[in-house]
């Protein structure tokens, strides 16, 4: 069974050993390695890329089997090995994850929601949950808004523990409603600054609500710019 890493370590570039490289039918190879900082596809949240030695790692996912199996685009020698996980997607990963529990965690505080379903994939995140009670209103866009700069402001710090009873690690910050999850999370609150709510809306009856992290613009010159004495 692979250790994962990713649970307990943010190291996202560390020695490993390849256990395993099979080639598939699409000219690409599966990876099995004894320990891996690569984050698997799943609870609404995307999987990491990067490499394994020279070669680009496209997909991770865990099979039904618990298997953890890396997707590489060319063949990978066994034994020794660096992984290296692409920083910037891992970074936007964590923070569009992290904010899915966030934001469910302040609407279903409000006492009239239940979150039901959501995914945290960029250009994609949303929320959706069932009310309680038919006549009451969805939360608007500012209302959400503030609620989230609030527990921004605060830097309420993560926090886990493993449940006795189920085994199932568990996650939260400060005191806001906790989760089971297996995903990589912010180590605080502050780090949700760029994360903005886009939209809040009725779908079917049952409340939606999307939001996105806001990414840096790129600088650019409509002349080269003159060279610093």
């Amino acid at each position: 069974m692979t250790t994962k890493l990713f649970l307990t370590d943010k190291t996202l570039e560390t020695e490993v050993s390849v256990l395993e490289c099979i080639p598939s039918e699409d000219g690409t190879f599966s990876v099995t390695l004894d320990r891996t900082p690569f984050y698997p596809q799943g609870g609404g949240q995307p999987c990491d890329t990067g490499f394994i030695g020279k070669s680009e790692v496209i997909k991770v996912f865990e099979n039904e089997n618990g298997k953890i199996c890396h997707i590489a685009k060319q063949e990978v020698p066994l034994g020794k090995a660096i992984a290296k996980v692409n920083v910037e997607r891992r970074k936007l990963n964590t923070c569009l994850h992290s904010a899915s529990h966030v934001i469910s965690a302040l609407i279903e505080g409000m006492g009239d929601w239940d979150v039901t379903k959501g995914s945290s994939f960029p250009g994609q995140a949303r929320l959706e949950f069932k009310r309680k009670r038919e006549e009451v209103e969805i939360p608007s866009i500012d209302q959400i808004t503030e609620m989230l700069k609030d527990v921004v402001a605060q830097n309420l710090s993560f926090k886990e523990n493993i449940d006795p009873e189920t085994g199932f690690r568990i996650v939260t910050w400060g005191d806001l409603k906790a989760y089971p999850c297996g995903g990589t999370h912010v180590s605080s609150t502050a780090e949700l600054a760029d994360v903005v709510i886009t939209k809040a809306h009725l779908k079917k009856g049952q409340p939606h609500v999307n939001f996105a992290k806001v990414l840096p613009k790129l600088r650019t010159f409509t002349t080269l710019p003159k060279p610093s004495k």
